[in-house]
């Protein structure tokens, strides 16, 4: 062990163990990098065994991550409406949960000898991809997911041509993550709304920047103070121009690509097929022969179709003759024509109405009841100021059914039939800080019984008033998602309410993610939300595609 390398401990200041099983995606989100999760768990293809394995590793991060964050949740899970187990076959969220209760209870009783000091009240929620076949399917126009689904991006890089100090054009890369200032700022906004808030804020930075006024001559060069200043600006001025043009050319982008691949008209019969209802409220008809004729047109990629169609099967009441003509029509084959025979692996069945996602019933009231559900609906009015290249907001009338889960449970509204809890309410009660766990290397107590004569104070005792240990920062934000001071002193105060976990098992999409966002702010408690893997569309229709074969397992990447 280290502790018998006297070498290493003498020159060893200080030592914390740290879990590397979870990855920090951005400050509300994580990964536990399974990406072959999703196919192990719903594949026929492969033993039980396969699937038992993928769910101890997510049991295993799911613990790891609650011990990160110092948390002791109540856990739920959510049942899948129609699903039928077989006799003692418990479904996967119920599987997960009570190995997750299971791996609570013996971390508290033998690494936290009995305690319950090392945790925070919290609750979590989990939940399955094949509860929600559909939302990673749907064209998403918020500013992230638009890029995510439409340009693809290495995980968070994204390379572009620039013109380097010298004017030349050159390859680039760059990572649009919480280090971009302004990235956190645009992500979640619809695109018509992104390209106006980068344009509106490049304007006023070039106004009220000292450095621009230089570069335009407008300097007084007499005032060697202001001078100096502007000097020492420069490189933070070159690095914001390098930002703004890039977000710049990156919103052009997304939009030529919409306009090129004719989009509006795909997401409008997406929205439709959904919502069941057009844009104004009215019941949609024909859906066959509009969808049809997206179909047969040879200017839709054959994974527009693809989606098309699955969203088509997800929705609507079919038999496997509408299902066989869809596919002819499309002219799918291969891996894409497989992706739809797989959708009954993920609990997607024909000849019955579909079900209705919660939340989506309370549409039936009508537009007025829409709009004030779904804040992107804009009116007529405020549509026509728009510019004419402006994405209508009608197109992300749909919210995943994740979201109104999320909102039940902070306003402690879930229904303890669709959401069984595996925790004794007892075992999260009388939660305290958190605590040094046995065996980390940290200096004991201390006793707070020096003599003030022999060791006088110089620092006002006010100065140092409410101060908290580096791990009770947990409680305002996650501690292992802090980038330092750079982050909004609102956002890192204490919540009004504990924690809300929320795990997805297979895969979760960008709407989902930014649903957990808005519902964070919305009503200030802390959603951290997280799954095996980030999905863009292609990755699920890949995905799709390929779960009915073997393919190679992997256990992903992590370790302590």
């Amino acid at each position: 062990s280290l502790k018998q390398s006297a070498e290493l401990v003498a020159r060893t200041k200080s030592l914390r163990e740290l879990y590397t099983e979870i990855l920090t995606i951005e400050h509300q989100v994580f990964s536990m990098d399974l990406p072959e999760a999703f196919h192990r768990l719903y594949t026929p293809a492969l033993p039980k065994a396969e699937k038992d394995s993928i769910i101890g590793h997510m049991v295993e991060r799911l613990l790891t991550l609650c011990v990160t964050l110092g948390e002791r949740p109540l856990v739920r899970y959510k049942q899948r409406r129609g699903h039928s187990a077989g006799e003692g076959e418990k479904t996967l969220c119920q599987e997960i949960a009570e190995q997750l209760e299971r791996r609570l209870k013996w971390f508290a009783n033998d690494k936290a000898q009995g305690t319950n000091a090392w945790w925070q009240p919290s609750s979590s929620e989990l939940v399955e991809r094949a509860g929600d076949a559909l939302s990673p399917l749907l064209h998403e126009y918020t500013y992230q997911a638009m890029v995510q689904d439409i340009i693809g991006l290495d995980g968070d890089k994204y390379k572009h041509r620039t013109s380097n100090a010298k004017g030349e054009e050159v390859d680039a890369t760059v990572q649009l993550n919480d280090d971009d200032p302004l990235w956190p700022g645009l992500r979640h906004l619809h695109i018509a709304d992104a390209i106006d808030k980068v344009l509106d804020d490049f304007n006023g930075f070039i106004k009220n920047n000292k450095a621009a006024s230089m570069a335009k001559g407008k300097a007084d060069d007499k005032d060697l103070k202001a001078l100096s200043e502007v000097v020492k600006s420069m490189p933070q001025f070159n690095e914001l121009m390098k930002k703004y043009s890039m977000h710049i050319d990156l919103s052009k982008r997304c939009m030529a690509i919409y306009e090129k691949r004719n989009l509006e008209a795909i997401s409008t019969e997406e929205q439709n097929m959904v919502m069941g209802e057009d844009p104004q409220g009215k019941p949609v008809k024909n859906l066959k022969e509009t969808v049809g004729r997206l179909l047969g047109d040879a200017s839709v990629s054959a994974d527009d179709k693809l989606r098309l169609v699955l969203i088509f099967c997800i929705t609507q009441e079919l038999v496997q003759a509408d299902v066989d003509r869809l596919v002819a029509a499309a002219g799918l084959t291969g891996a894409l024509k497989a992706a739809v025979e797989n959708l009954v692996h993920v609990g997607v069945t024909l000849r019955e109405p579909p079900e209705q996602p919660k939340g989506m019933q309370r549409l039936k009231a009508g537009a007025q009841v829409a709009t004030k559900l779904f804040p992107f609906i804009k009116s007529e009015a405020a549509k026509k100021q728009r510019r004419a290249t402006d994405v209508s907001f009608d197109l992300a009338r749909y919210r995943p059914p994740l979201q109104f889960d999320i909102q039940d449970a902070l306003e402690n509204k879930l229904d303890k039939h669709d959401w069984p809890s595996v925790t004794d309410p007892a075992d999260v009660a009388g939660a305290r800080s958190p605590v040094v766990l046995p065996g980390s290397c940290a200096a004991p107590p201390l006793e707070n019984k020096l003599d003030k004569h022999d060791w006088p104070s110089v620092t006002d005792p006010a100065d140092v008033a409410g101060a908290r240990s580096p791990l009770s920062k947990a409680r305002g934000r996650a501690g292992w998602a802090d980038k330092g001071a750079k982050r909004d002193t609102a956002a890192a105060s204490a919540k009004a309410g504990p924690r809300l976990l929320v795990f997805v098992a297979g895969g979760m999409c960008y709407s989902e993610m930014r649903a957990a966002y808005e519902l964070s702010s919305r009503y200030d408690r802390e959603v951290i939300i997280g799954s095996t893997e980030l999905l863009t569309p292609e990755r699920y229709l890949r995905s799709m595609g390929n779960l009915h074969e073997v393919l190679g397992a992997t256990t992903g990447g992590g370790g302590n």
